[in-house]
């Protein structure tokens, strides 16, 4: 026996052995080396020979190749890439070789390696932190410098092991600086000089008045900034930088290159007419300025705007901290260029501080995680720390235009949403259409935020909130004509709570004296919403009280009224919109100049704490108690299908109307089964299918409704459907995905990781949202293969 060539493990191949003059092919595969196909342990050991003729070898070597197909691996489910959830970061420090550290708000400590392919958790410093805000770091003398809680720590094995150096002074520490074998360390109250490595320190705030908020070296000079200004290190004695503007409150920014400085000075609280902000250059360690605001980006007048500057040899950006905008220069700035569709995310400080690495690379923190641009601040990418990850939903919309005819995937990552055109590979931010120049004017109200996301006739919808100040917004986006961002809809009234939220203040502070009976007719008379949410209101927000509610899967409390303006669903159908709010369920038509009462309501228990002892009374599981309010934190189920609306509700009643929410029927009592809560409603062609805790149930006129089963006659618990054309598809927990076949159930794939919260199918790929300890992923599987 011998072969032919040789043979490579790293691929599939085919090999040919030459045995009595008659060829055998043997394969060859990476994950089970070679597969013996003539039936013995040692196929390849000529020894073990037992004389077979060829036609014999031959017949076994079918005979076990039969065998092997039906043992052969079966394809397993794909782990996708998903967008980050954005979470508070404290800190990013780029070493000189080239790494990057950062510390997450929960104490986790990343290290990217300099290929900068995958972050990796070294470390959990979160009983070293206490009330830190920020965790300064410096690399010197191949040792990483750490500050927690005023305690200087040192790490020579890249942050896996901390040893105390030192304590450090009492404050709230902003900075660290490691220069010509000093220490410096600025806390809020001043900066400090170490000699000894940071075991005793000396105060050096000479000069150095108001409250510290930076500490930089640049070109071998010390730098701090304060609320009072930009000063310079002489010696030992800070001297301030006169910047060419009246005498500036503060320094919103402050970087430096080898040869440059820029410094971002602003005024706060000053009248709408009254420049309040400059960006200056520097080429002579500050003795001089030149200003270079850029003209083409933020108003210069009113409350000053939140810059992050960033720079790297000539190339100067000017990142919006709460609008995601980017102003950038490749000119050392003399010229800018604005970006406003940047992918990175809109949010209240979303972006609080920035480091470059080279002209190409950049990299973000705020309360939206760590963002990444390779191409000088064009466009941004979440770098995804450790286990960071979590889709709320899934949405697969096909497309006749541009770049991908196939279609687009969404997802909805907690109050964000992504979209992708290559199956999930790769995720890019959808923000909200706001001229950057109308936003952020007062430096209090938030950027909208999502709650739920929906398709209807092939465009994107998102439920969204936004508070002001003065308002409590709910209302709709949908995406643009380009996909890049969500606009609003023309004409569309838009739902506040704000003055609901002042009285209720009012009430528990004892402002509004009445009965609980009286006080649910007050509410009733100026507010829209449900009796029983303004019964829980009446009951629960009175002196002395504030009600928090103890919302699943997330185990956070949050408040009932805010519950009832952010959650919720919404279906659109043509020109006509359902959307839940107040836990009532209203309809608006174009045209129409406020939101149409449906009547439709919730009556069951709002306090899930309450909730929970009536069902545990009625005999039900800790298991399933979990399930059903699982179904209840997103609100009503809703499903339309031209004129004929249905509605799952909490309350157990499933209710239709035929003629868009004018008249509804109760259809609870003719279900096939007794429902404790309902999952998913869906129409599939003229079939409505609605999936419940008891199984799924079928009607195709809303008057006789029959089981959906597999053909055992099985009621299959659907934790999720979707459809693709008209084809109905379900995903079990712990069983498997289904397609709906001749009215039933017909396993396609017969597991799924995890519990899974969504469920697409796009012709032949199969993708999936789990839920699990680990956090949210998406899984996909080709059922081609």
């Amino acid at each position: 026996v011998h072969f032919q060539q040789p043979y490579s493990l790293d691929a599939q191949a085919e090999m040919t052995v030459e045995l009595v003059d008659t060829p055998i092919v043997l394969n060859i595969d990476t994950e089970h080396n070679v597969r013996n196909q003539f039936g013995n342990s040692n196929a390849l050991d000529i020894s073990e020979n037992d004389g077979q003729k060829p036609n014999e070898v031959l017949l076994a070597a079918s005979e076990t190749e039969e065998a092997d197909k039906a043992s052969a691996p079966k394809q397993q489910w794909i782990q996708g890439n998903t967008p980050a959830i954005g979470l508070w970061v404290r800190a990013l420090f780029p070493t000189p070789e080239g790494e990057i550290y950062s510390v997450d708000g929960d104490g986790m400590m990343y290290k990217l390696p300099v290929d900068g392919a995958e972050w990796q958790q070294v470390n959990n410093i979160s009983s070293l932190l206490n009330a830190s805000l920020s965790v300064p770091m410096v690399k010197w003398n191949d040792t990483l410098y750490v500050v927690a809680s005023n305690e200087l720590f040192a790490s020579t094995d890249g942050g896996k092991t901390l040893l105390p150096v030192g304590k450090c002074p009492v404050g709230t520490v902003v900075g660290l600086v490691i220069r010509n074998d000093t220490f410096y360390l600025a806390l809020e109250n001043g900066v400090f000089r170490s000699t000894d490595t940071g075991k005793t320190w000396s105060k050096i705030s000479d000069g150095l008045p108001g409250d510290v908020a930076t500490l930089h070296e640049i070109q071998n000079r010390l730098f701090a900034t304060t609320d009072k200004g930009l000063y310079r290190l002489n010696a030992n004695d800070w001297e301030r930088l006169q910047l060419p503007v009246p005498e500036p409150e503060s320094i919103g920014s402050f970087v430096g290159t080898e040869n440059t400085l820029y410094v971002m000075a602003k005024l706060n609280w000053v009248s709408r007419d009254i420049r309040s902000w400059w960006i200056f250059r520097s080429t002579d360690n500050g003795n001089s300025w030149t200003d270079i605001s850029p003209t083409n980006a933020w108003p210069f007048t009113g409350s000053a705007p939140s810059i992050i500057l960033t720079a790297a040899e000539k190339t100067v950006l000017a990142i919006g901290g709460s609008d995601g905008a980017v102003v950038r220069s490749i000119d050392s700035g003399d010229t800018w260029m604005l970006k406003e569709t940047t992918g990175i995310p809109i949010s209240s400080l979303g972006v609080s501080h920035a480091v470059a690495l080279d002209e190409d690379t950049f990299y973000t923190i705020g309360n939206t995680g760590i963002m990444r641009s390779i191409n000088g601040g064009i466009s941004w990418n979440r770098s995804k720390l450790y286990n960071e990850s979590l889709i709320d939903n899934l949405i697969f919309i096909r497309l006749n235009r541009g770049q991908n005819p196939s279609g687009c995937l969404y997802a909805m990552n907690i109050s964000e949403v992504y979209r992708s055109y290559d199956g999930g590979k790769s995720w890019q931010i959808i923000n909200p259409k706001i001229q950057i120049t109308e936003f952020r004017q007062n430096w209090l109200d938030e950027p909208p935020t999502y709650t739920r996301i929906g398709e209807a006739d092939g465009i994107l919808y998102a439920k969204y909130i936004r508070k002001t100040p003065l308002s409590k917004e709910t209302g709709i986006y949908r995406i643009s004509v380009d996909g890049n961002t969500f606009v609003p809809i023309q004409d569309i009234p838009i739902f506040n709570s704000h003055e609901l939220i002042n009285l209720l203040s009012k009430r528990r502070k004892g402002a509004l004296d009445m009965s609980v009976e009286m006080f649910v007719e007050h509410l009733k008379g100026q507010f829209v919403g449900a009796t029983q949410f303004f019964k829980q209101l009446a009951q629960t927000d009175i002196p002395g009280q504030d009600e928090q509610i103890l919302l699943p899967p997330f185990q956070s409390k949050i408040n009932l009224v805010e519950r009832a303006f952010r959650d919720g669903a919404f279906v659109v159908n043509g020109d006509t919109y359902y959307m839940e709010y107040n836990f009532k369920l209203f309809r608006w038509k174009f045209g129409d100049t406020a939101w149409y009462d449906t009547g439709v309501e919730e009556t069951a228990e709002l306090d899930y704490s309450k909730a929970d002892k009536v069902f545990r009374s009625e005999g039900l599981s800790v298991e399933e108690v979990d399930e059903i309010f699982t179904t209840w934190y997103k609100g009503f189920k809703i499903a339309v299908s031209g004129n004929t609306v249905y509605v799952g509700k909490r309350d157990r009643e499933l209710v239709v109307s035929f003629d868009a929410g004018n008249n509804w029927i109760d259809v609870s009592p003719i279900l096939p089964f007794t429902v404790n809560a309902f999952k998913e409603i869906i129409f599939a062609g003229t079939t409505v299918y609605v999936a419940t805790d008891e199984g799924v149930a079928a009607s195709t006129s809303g008057n006789n409704w029959h089981p959906v089963t597999d053909a055992e006659g099985t009621n299959l618990i659907m934790e999720k459907l979707t459809v693709d054309g008209n084809t109905l598809y379900g995903a079990t927990k712990n069983k498997g995905v289904y397609r709906l076949k001749n009215n039933t159930w017909e396993q396609i794939v017969s597991d799924i990781p995890d519990s899974v919260i969504s469920l697409v199918v796009d012709g032949d790929m199969v993708y999936l949202c789990t839920e699990s300890r680990e956090g949210n992923s998406m899984f996909y599987f080709n059922l081609k293969e």
